[in-house]
């Protein structure tokens, strides 16, 4: 093999061999140092690939550029043979998304999670990046990008916990593909392609266990105060039921999710909607809590959701989350409270779930009582989310052991 430079001054390399017979091949390059690296990899992919692989070279089905990326890589010569390759990132995340929404253990929500924390990670690395091409280095530009970046509804900085989970559907992109090629090299008794994970595992941290926010009971009052008529029911839903706001976005109105008669409403599986366990639970409603349903229901309700999105035709649609979540931080404001998360007394939808989980602990409820209304697995979760009390509550509680000291008779000391 020696490589020449032509009379336009292109390097080309001129290959004699026995198996082979004559190859000649432009290096498109009029760089020395291009057309040497060029070369030098042509030989090597000569020297160590088969007769199919060339006779794919003279043919022009492979470029040199493909051969010198395939040897300073050191990946195996059989990708570079037409439709054994990794596919784009463009593709995989169809791929990925379509078995995201057919998989009947994941629901829509898991679905639009995916979606969006994906189409970020595509604007970012293009579509047609390769997988195999996509290092860990780059992962931790992509950490650095989403650092840089603020929240469109906030305008406050991603939090940790918002790139984590990028990252986790990004690692779960990947593992997913692994598992694709395991099974499809096991149909096709064949050996493994390797594909690196490029998100490393440190990188995904866990969410930050803080002190949970509950109201007290004058702040619960401002709230509702401050609450509109068509929002009453949402927000005492999450304050006297323990509902998460998917949960009452996705109520149905009765017989489905409503039972009236005997005074349950019940929060369970439907076509297109998993609740966050997957199970099914009912939760008792208050005699004070009725009428207030009974007047949303008259007033506000479709016939297909209790809350309806006033842009869906007759209904046929639930609120948006985001709309929900913009109707609900304006109360929380105009009730002169903290809005959002990143406050440590900020004030979101869920906080009314902490609050009803609280105040039954605080009231003396049984703590197994209290997992199975909020629908938990176990005892343990409710101990370690919610099993804390108000400071006026621990005053009260050791204030009744002082009363009882006080019945004790002490000598005092007159040595």
């Amino acid at each position: 093999m020696t490589l020449v430079k032509n009379a336009k001054g292109f390097y080309e390399a001129d290959i004699r061999d026995r198996v082979i017979g004559r190859l000649h091949l432009a290096l498109k390059t009029k760089k020395g140092d291009i057309g040497m690296r060029r070369h030098s990899a042509l030989e090597q992919f000569v020297r160590e690939g088969d007769v199919a692989l060339v006779d794919d070279l003279r043919k022009r089905r492979i470029n040199i550029e493909a051969i010198e990326r395939c040897v300073r890589d050191k990946r195996p010569f059989s990708e570079l043979r037409p439709g054994n390759r990794w596919p784009i990132l463009a593709e995989a995340v169809e791929a990925y998304l379509e078995f995201v929404a057919a998989h009947p253990k994941r629901s829509k929500e898991t679905h639009v999670q995916a979606t969006h924390y994906l189409k970020g990670i595509l604007e970012f690395f293009g579509d047609n990046e390769r997988v195999d091409r996509i290092t860990t280095d780059r992962v931790r530009e992509y950490m650095a990008f989403m650092q840089a970046r603020t929240d469109t509804l906030s305008g406050n900085p991603l939090s940790a916990w918002s790139i984590s989970l990028s990252l986790q559907r990004f690692a779960a992109l990947y593992n997913w593909l692994i598992r694709q090629e395991e099974k499809k090299a096991t149909e096709e008794r064949r050996g493994m392609r390797l594909l690196h994970n490029p998100v490393d595992r440190d990188y995904i941290t866990k969410r930050e266990q803080t002190r949970t926010r509950f109201l007290s009971e004058d702040e619960a009052s401002r709230l509702l105060a401050a609450t509109p008529d068509s929002m009453r029911f949402p927000v005492l839903a999450g304050l006297m039921c323990g509902l998460r706001l998917g949960e009452v976005l996705n109520l149905r109105p009765p017989p489905q999710d409503i039972d009236l008669d005997v005074g349950l409403i019940i929060v369970q599986e439907r076509q297109g909607w998993k609740p966050k366990t997957k199970k099914r639970r009912e939760i008792p409603i208050a005699a004070e809590l009725r009428p207030v349903l009974i007047h949303h229901l008259e007033r506000y309700a479709s016939e297909t959701y209790v809350i309806p999105s006033s842009t869906s035709p007759d209904g046929i649609r639930p609120i948006a989350n985001h709309t929900m979540w913009q109707r609900f931080t304006r109360v929380v404001d105009d009730a002169g409270l903290i809005s959002g998360r990143t406050h440590p007394m900020g004030v979101t939808f869920h906080t009314l779930r902490h609050t009803f989980a609280s105040w039954l602990i605080m009231k003396g409820i049984d703590l197994l009582a209290v997992s199975k209304l909020l629908g938990h697995s176990s005892v343990d979760q409710v101990v370690q989310t919610y099993g804390h009390l108000s400071p006026d509550h621990k005053s009260r509680a050791v204030a009744q052991l002082g009363a009882w000291l006080s019945t004790v008779h002490l000598e005092e000391d007159v040595s």
